[in-house]
């Protein structure tokens, strides 16, 4: 092998070392870039689920009668935090004291009674203006921190269905005094929804007005 070769070769290895060696930076930048990323996504996220957590809405939930003291009415008053400022979408669901998926269309009730049927003591009263037909939601509203909502509630029935004698007298049995379980579901723009899950004492039995009243 001539001095000729030996320096080509040489220089040959000293290329491939230097392609190596920067093949080795850029991996390393690569991995480097993908780690601040990932960093600073979590930051991000953590910061995220700080916000949301200081802006969970604090709600108030009771009932009152009107001024003529004859409908009773469901309230629900948005008092903080102040940093909330508001909610763009604000809505009122009343859950079933049992599963309906347990309960099953026959000869005696159809698909539509079933899911119609609410089972607890209080329904909205259904096209009022503040909830949909059925009575179970309210209808979708915004809502600002020192509001508050309000819909009149009907006491709930017995079962199409149940129709053996003193089927009334079973359903007000069962559910005069429980209270009344609600979802409510919050929206702000920007931030993921809070889902609140509230109960209501029963005021039929023993009502005590806001102090405001």
């Amino acid at each position: 092998m001539s001095i000729t070769d030996i320096v080509q070769a040489a220089s040959s290895v000293a290329s491939l070392g230097v392609a190596g060696a920067a093949l080795r930076v850029a991996r390393r930048a690569t991995e480097s870039a993908d780690a601040s990323a990932d960093a600073t996504k979590n930051l991000s996220d953590i910061e995220e689920r700080r916000e949301h957590r200081e802006m969970f809405p604090q709600v108030k939930v009771y009932f009152r009668k009107d001024p003529g003291g004859v409908v009773w009415k469901l309230v629900v008053e948005l008092e903080g935090p102040d940093v909330l400022d508001h909610l763009d979408r604000f809505q009122v669901t009343i859950r079933d004291d049992q599963d309906r998926s347990a309960i099953q269309p026959n000869e005696q009730r159809s698909q539509e009674e079933i899911d119609r049927q609410i089972w607890g003591p209080f329904l909205l009263r259904p096209n009022s203006g503040v909830a949909d037909e059925r009575g179970r939601s309210s209808i979708p509203v915004p809502l600002t921190i020192g509001e508050r909502w309000e819909a009149p509630v009907h006491e709930t029935s017995e079962p199409s269905w149940w129709t053996e004698s003193g089927a009334a007298e079973r359903w007000d049995k069962d559910y005069l005094g429980t209270p009344i379980r609600l979802t409510i579901h919050c929206e702000r723009e920007g931030f993921a929804p809070w889902v609140l899950r509230r109960e209501v004492p029963d005021p039929r039995e023993k009502y005590v007005p806001p102090s405001f009243y």
